[in-house]
């Protein structure tokens, strides 16, 4: 581009100089403006030859511009394409960052739910052992409530335990804790809890409706997908071959 303006700025140079020397030389040879003016009137030609030049000048600055807006529109392509590749680059890490925060907040709650589950299996076992002492290993019966009735620790322990289930389901039903960590690693033993507490919930129930409903729907549900999806070890026997 700066080599185009100076051929430009030579050849402008150039006609300047050469109209400069015919009038000084038409100056100096004719002493009269009458023969300046016949002598001039012979040099129509150059006129024209200094119009067409200025034509030239003309068409040159236009195909200059020409090539400035395809150069401009060759240097707006690129911008856009930088430009997509950009966003591209941006969506591309707006997704990684998405996928890591998935897989950050499902790591919180498989570890939460693991944790959750530690504190609640002392209690059970702690109750356990006692209602295992009083009351042999079978489901509570009426006159194992009335029993109950009577023991302040047994009540307690009775309470947290199905207040720590019951808590455990409504973190499983709202997304807090993971509900298929809980059926692999808990489910026989809420199954069992349940069967063995169920006359204590239903009396539970009867005085408050919705007393560990969620615990005994979460526990229905574990039935429900075990049975449709039985333990994936099986339980074919060895094949021993007869002697």
């Amino acid at each position: 581009m700066k080599s185009q303006f100076s051929s430009l700025w030579i050849i402008v140079s150039l006609v300047f100089i050469i109209q400069l020397f015919v009038i000084s030389s038409i100056f100096l040879i004719f002493d009269s403006f009458p023969d300046r003016g016949a002598f001039g009137d012979m040099f129509g030609a150059t006129n024209s030859i200094f119009s067409g030049l200025a034509f030239a000048g003309v068409v040159y600055t236009l195909l200059l511009q020409s090539r400035q807006i395809t150069i401009q529109k060759e240097e707006l392509e690129m911008t856009r394409k930088e430009h997509s590749r950009s966003a591209v680059a941006q969506e591309n890490s707006h997704d990684a960052l998405v996928k890591t925060m998935i897989a950050d907040h499902d790591r919180r709650k498989k570890h939460a739910t693991v944790e959750y589950l530690k504190s609640v299996r002392p209690i059970w076992s702690s109750l356990r052992r006692e209602l295992n002492d009083h009351f042999g290993t079978g489901p509570l019966t009426e006159s194992n409530l009335l029993e109950i009735d009577k023991d302040k620790e047994l009540q307690r322990l009775i309470r947290e335990l199905l207040g720590g289930m019951e808590h455990l389901a409504v973190g499983a039903n709202c997304d807090v804790f993971d509900r298929d960590l809980i059926y692999r690693m808990s489910a026989s033993s809420f199954i069992r809890i349940c069967k063995r507490m169920d006359l204590y919930i239903e009396r539970a129930q009867q005085k408050n409706p919705y007393s560990y409903i969620e615990f005994r729907e979460l526990v229905h549900e574990f039935e429900e997908q075990r049975r449709m999806r039985p333990d994936p070890r099986g339980t074919i026997a060895a094949y021993i071959p007869n002697p």
